[in-house]
């Protein structure tokens, strides 16, 4: 038998909500000798159909951020006891962990790491860097050195194919204060689930953005805005740009979806946060719109050319004659305000409706109601391609008209 882990299929606990977030098994089989895998659980929870036995082919997969779009983590003798050491649950009850217990598996996670097993198992190098962020080892590597070693294995094995690395990243930054690198990896994670089309399965995955969408993004604006922040993170270019890509990454994940994910609940919360941003701050981010069926040396050539327009503008001279400074190797600490305004950021969007909210988000004056009108609009909406000899030509089309929204719990 193949044991395969899949993303969710990972035990660990959020502090940033102090809950417990946890998968049903760790098995799941590419055989239809299955021992048994998500359904197992699944079934006996909320009384779906128990689909054990059923083959893990390529059409239940494909565009599955539940079985990682193909990419699951195929375990060896030695990284099936780390899947167990992973999974061990410190927890006493809801608030209380068991110190020894964490003790414990943070010691049998290095001595597992040190011997190579981790290396192919991004989300056990993340629970480490967890357990390492709240105990630290003396001579040991920082919590941050993990989180970004659990991303390169995710790209390097994984086709840049699993999440939660680079949630746990952004986690991380946002309970250390570093804002922008939060909103940073909020949106690499954003264009990670891009790839995938959203079902009702994905729930611990939607509850993870839209946590971040709602509540923790939200709460960096507030506390960003609060007082005279002279070198706050609104005055930024670059961080806008990262919640453009970050909504950007639903808005895709969405495209091609039986089921919605926007309501107005997101609308609202992304009105909010970029009207926390001033129209000039705006201005300086430069959209490029990516057309769904650009091939990818198109894509490469526009986007290098935007990048050298990004370039030229800051070294540009400034209102005053002077050459505007390069902050791109300055700190958020080193730079002046002013100097923030002279960064160019590019911005490729590609869902529908964010290449739809473009002007929209740039004008001096926002208006709430035509963006919340164009994000929660039509979501299942299948993008169909039509190549004429001018290019391509996008067309929309939805199955069966207009279906009412389910109420989310």
């Amino acid at each position: 038998m193949i044991v395969c882990l899949y993303e969710r299929d990972w035990v660990g606990q959020s502090r940033d909500k102090q809950t417990e977030w946890t998968a049903s098994r760790v098995c799941g089989c590419m055989e239809s000798e299955v021992a048994g895998w998500l359904g197992w659980q699944r079934s006996a929870w909320k009384g779906n159909e128990d689909k054990r036995g059923i083959p893990v082919t390529h059409d239940v997969y494909s565009k599955s951020w539940l079985y990682v779009n193909g990419h699951p983590v195929v375990c060896d003798r030695h990284m099936e006891v780390a899947t167990i050491v992973s999974n061990m649950n410190p927890g006493i009850n809801a608030t209380t962990d068991s110190e020894e217990v964490m003790l414990l598996q943070q010691a049998l996670l290095w001595m597992l790491y040190d011997a190579g097993h981790l290396a192919k198992y991004p989300m056990a190098i993340d629970n480490l860097g967890d357990l390492e962020e709240m105990m630290p080892s003396k001579g040991r590597c920082p919590a941050t050195r993990m989180y970004e070693e659990a991303i390169t294995s995710a790209v390097r094995y994984y086709h840049n194919q699993h999440v939660y690395p680079y949630t746990y990243l952004g986690g991380y930054c946002y309970r250390n204060k570093m804002y922008k690198l939060a909103l940073k990896y909020w949106a690499r994670a954003a264009s990670v689930i891009k790839n995938y089309n959203y079902s009702r399965d994905d729930e611990e995955i939607y509850k993870e953005f839209l946590d971040i969408a709602n509540e923790l993004i939200p709460h960096i604006m507030r506390v960003v805005s609060s007082g005279i922040s002279a070198r706050s993170i609104l005055k930024d270019p670059e961080c806008f740009g990262y919640l453009l890509e970050f909504y950007d990454g639903i808005c895709e994940w969405e495209e091609g979806s039986a089921t919605p994910v926007l309501h107005i609940g997101w609308a609202k919360a992304l009105f909010n946060t970029i009207a926390k941003f001033d129209a000039r701050v705006r201005s300086h981010v430069k959209i490029f719109c990516v057309a769904p069926d650009a091939t990818e040396d198109e894509e490469v050539q526009e986007t290098s050319g935007l990048e050298k327009a990004a370039a030229e503008a800051r070294t540009s001279q400034d209102q005053n004659g002077n050459m505007a400074t390069d902050c791109i190797n300055l700190s958020e600490e080193e730079m002046e305000p002013s100097e923030l305004l002279h960064r160019w950021p590019p911005v490729r969007l590609a869902s529908a409706k964010m290449r739809g909210l473009r002007d929209l988000l740039l004008a001096d004056k926002l208006n709430s109601q035509a963006i919340s009108l164009q994000l929660t609009a039509q979501s299942q909406v299948t993008m169909s391609k039509k190549r004429g000899t001018s290019g391509g030509e996008i067309e929309s089309t939805h199955a069966g008209g207009r279906s009412k929204r389910s109420r989310r719990e």
